[in-house]
């Protein structure tokens, strides 16, 4: 007989803990009852029949807000008609178009995504937050922009936590997220007034209008300066939220790994075995130095089609300096001749996200010579890397 999945031995041993669906005491069972009748005018309205799909059924929402409230129902529909009428304002649905072409627009300086689920059926949502560069983020959107961003990115959260309570067939509803927060390489560009203040009306919306979204956050790889910027955050954070919290210096590997079900389900960053993870841009072996006052030249020798269609080559740049220069320039097939200016750009957002350059090719063989360009720094050697491509267009 063949052993089964890891997945498949997770869910054999995963429980519904109490307090949810399944697992209700008297009293618990008597509050939701009493909700129930309560909330019937809100949860039949289109915000809470939106909400209703995304956990699953009304129980599975009356029990959520109860949690948050301590199983108080007066309190509890208070909460809940606030959050409805919030939604309804907002006209939250997870398939807007504009919070869509937002979310696909910052994406790549987003290194956050879901990473498997806990053995208790909780997604884990992992945040790389050395790879986030909030200066640079500012510059590319509003502080309203980035608000309807955080509301696409929660709903997601709603839509990880019923896809994985479905798949599972847990009965418990939809169990609240782990949310793993990375902070190795946490500098002071995290500190700015500006964004402590942004992140602090974000998490309070969250708060608010998310009850018991999330179960637990951990946070791993905490540096000292991390002291400061909490101690700015703490104070929009409800007690409960607070109490969530644990934070630990290392990569806390044999608690992660434990809570994941083992090390095969760990990211490698954090000290697991689990290779196909991808949040965040990866790690890179080596970086391409160029020297002050230098130029540095890769190339890419590009071979003659073998069928029709378009092509083009794709070069994707990273970098751990600001304001890169780099210049394509295209030879013929032998690397003789004159060569041609093909492009030129300043990289200037490469070090806060991996940037893509696309480059339409003939059906002709050639060379393209990929130029770094460190020439105008007589004090500051270049950091670089980059992979390039041939691909159809």
């Amino acid at each position: 007989m063949a052993e089964p999945e890891p997945e498949a031995e997770l869910a054999a041993v995963m429980h519904t803990p109490p307090g949810f669906i399944g697992n209700l005491d008297a009293e618990q069972a008597a509050a939701l009852g009493e909700l129930r009748a309560l909330a019937a005018p809100e949860l039949s309205s289109d915000a809470g029949q939106r909400l209703s799909a995304l956990l699953r059924g009304d129980d599975y929402v009356l029990v959520r807000f109860l949690r948050a409230t301590g199983f108080v129902v007066p309190y509890a529909h208070r909460v809940l008609q606030k959050c409805l009428d919030w939604r309804a304002a907002q006209g939250l649905f997870f398939d807007d178009p504009g919070r869509q072409q937002l979310f696909a627009r910052i994406e790549p300086m987003f290194t956050a995504g879901y990473h498997r689920y806990t053995t208790r059926g909780e997604p884990v949502e992992l945040w790389r937050i050395g790879q986030i560069w909030p200066h640079e983020m500012l510059e590319q959107f509003s502080q309203e922009e980035i608000e309807h961003i955080w509301f696409h990115h929660l709903e997601r959260s709603l839509h990880a936590q019923r896809d994985v309570a479905a798949g599972l067939g847990w009965e418990g509803g939809t169990a609240g997220l782990v949310l793993v927060m990375d902070l190795q390489g946490m500098g002071k560009r995290h500190l700015a007034p500006r964004v402590l203040k942004l992140v602090s009306g974000l998490f309070g919306i969250g708060q608010k209008m998310y009850p018991e979204n999330v179960n637990r956050i951990i946070v791993c790889n905490a540096p000292a300066l991390f002291e400061l910027g909490f101690s700015a955050v703490k104070p929009a954070l409800h007690e409960n939220t607070i109490a969530k919290i644990s934070v630990v210096s290392s990569a806390n590997t044999e608690a992660l790994a434990e809570m994941l079900g083992g090390l095969h389900r760990l990211p490698t960053f954090l000290g697991g075995t689990d290779s196909d993870c991808r949040i965040g841009h990866g790690e890179v072996d080596e970086w391409q130095v160029v020297g002050a006052g230098a130029c540095r030249t890769e190339t890419l020798r590009v071979p003659a089609a073998d069928a029709d269609g378009a092509r083009q080559a794709v070069v994707c740049f990273r970098s751990r300096s600001f304001g890169a220069r780099v210049a394509v320039f295209r030879r013929a097939a032998g690397g003789e001749g004159e060569r041609a200016s093909v492009k030129e750009l300043q990289l200037y957002q490469s070090h806060a996200c991996p940037q893509r350059l696309a480059l339409p090719l003939g059906a002709e063989a050639c060379v393209l010579e990929i130029e770094f360009d460190n020439s105008d720094s007589w004090m500051t050697a270049l950091e670089m890397t980059c992979e390039a491509t041939v691909e159809a267009a």
